[in-house]
């Protein structure tokens, strides 16, 4: 009975910085919740920024309002499955598979947005690695949305469409960086890199207030029994 009390209770008390380790593997339920997770995402940005953009433009609809409400989503559906490794690279194949057909992700349709989504994908599952609760959506939401204008420059820029130059003269008339860039930019060079990480990190402040929505939306839903019953699938 003695040995009982005096059992080491420290290793059973969960962490109140550390996120639980990820599982290794992926199941069906997990690949269809992921799915679903990423259509509704790519259905609500179709159905809001047609109107967002007519409301606020596309710099400000693209910068500060959909790349946030997208890592709502990414965000959240990495919490949900356990931070399993890969989820959010199946999220973005999911979603640039999704956005193919349409004019979303990259005006001219194209299986291109697959390959933009592989390139996100698996930047965001490395930036969600770091362990530390309150400062993973601090970091995911920074090197996240960096990430997503780096990659979508690049592989638009390689297929040699003209989105970039024209939207970094789009943001040239909503932010004067031209002491900081060469304009238009029109080619993969430090110029692009340069021009990315000033959108990157115009976005990242609702990125990582979006990512706090998502980790205070998982804490509540963690304690349901229909989550528990998710996890145990």
């Amino acid at each position: 009975m003695a040995e009982t009390i005096n059992e080491d209770s420290t290793t059973s008390r969960p962490s109140i910085t550390s996120h639980p380790s990820p599982r290794k593997t992926l199941n069906l339920v997990h690949i269809i919740f992921i799915a679903l997770m990423a259509s509704i995402n790519v259905g609500l940005d179709l159905l809001l920024s047609p109107s967002l953009i007519l409301l606020f433009s596309h710099i400000v609809t693209g910068v500060l309002i959909m790349v946030p409400i997208n890592f709502i989503f990414i965000s959240l559906t990495k919490y949900l499955v356990n931070d399993r490794f890969g989820s959010l690279t199946l999220y973005m194949i999911i979603f640039g598979a999704m956005a193919a057909p349409t004019t979303f992700f990259g005006v001219i349709p194209g299986l291109y947005k697959i390959l933009a989504g592989v390139m996100i994908g698996i930047s965001l599952d490395i930036a969600f690695l770091i362990r530390i609760r309150y400062l993973r959506p601090i970091i995911g939401g920074l090197i996240g949305s960096i990430t997503w204008w780096l990659t979508s420059f690049t592989v638009w820029t390689l297929f040699q469409f003209p989105y970039v130059a024209g939207f970094s003269n789009l943001f040239n008339a909503f932010w004067n960086i031209s002491g900081f860039i060469t304009l238009p930019v029109v080619d993969v060079s430090i110029n692009m890199v340069k021009f990315a990480l000033i959108c990157g990190i115009t976005s990242s402040l609702p990125t990582i207030l979006a990512c706090f929505f998502s980790f205070g939306l998982y804490k509540k839903i963690e304690p349901s029994a229909v989550y528990s019953r998710f996890t145990q699938m």
